[in-house]
């Protein structure tokens, strides 16, 4: 199955990994049957999901460091996403933050509202990360960040739709910014991000990196 969808698309977000820990031959029995370009989003583990709880994310960080760089080169951004009362902390976020390890990519699913500050933006942008865009409610969501993760969660994605997010996608693009993007895993789902690959591609700025 892999093998077929990586020859469509070049990246896929794993949910499971937030309620199981992957085994590391699985990771890398994965990133082996990939393309070169193909990338691995992970959403890192509930153990491990709250950036405030520094201390928990310190003491895993060599097994958790281990583990994810079976992926190599393939390994994309690691999401964390906190529980609905973990209210905004930019210092506790910045002190999670400097331990992450070089190289990687973290975003962050926010849930509390104290998270939508400036200076939360701000922290993303000057450390290369990215608050997580949900869209599974009313209001369009804006990504905020160094780069766009977004994750398309509504049941049905017509044509206007997505010709709105591929014109969001492609400004972000055209300012240098990588887009990570993710339909909910449904049949259709697959479908609707080659569409929306298609729309990005056609636009102003033909090249996509890994994530559209």
């Amino acid at each position: 199955m892999l093998p077929f969808y990586a020859s469509r698309l070049n990246s896929v977000e794993l949910n499971t990994t937030f309620y199981h820990w992957p085994k590391p031959s699985s990771l890398q029995a994965w990133a082996a049957a990939a393309p070169e370009e193909f990338r691995f989003a992970i959403k890192a583990h509930r153990w491990l999901a709250n950036p405030l709880n520094v201390e928990r994310f310190e003491a895993g960080l060599p097994e958790l460091r281990d583990l994810y760089g079976t992926l190599g080169p393939a390994l994309g951004p690691l999401l964390f996403k906190l529980p609905p009362p973990a209210a905004a902390s930019t210092e506790r976020l910045g002190q999670f933050l400097r331990l992450v390890p070089a190289g990687w990519r973290v975003a962050f699913e926010f849930s509390h509202p104290s998270w939508e500050a400036d200076d939360v933006t701000r922290l993303l942008e000057d450390t290369g990360a990215a608050a997580c865009a949900v869209d599974d409610g009313p209001e369009r969501p804006s990504p905020r960040g160094a780069y766009l993760y977004l994750r398309l969660r509504r049941d049905r994605y017509g044509a206007k739709a997505l010709a709105g997010w591929a014109e969001r996608i492609t400004a972000a693009l055209a300012q240098g910014r990588d887009a990570y993007v993710y339909f909910k895993h449904q049949a259709a789902g697959p479908a609707r991000a080659q569409r929306l690959r298609t729309l990005v591609q056609t636009s102003a700025r033909p090249i996509v990196r890994p994530g559209v």
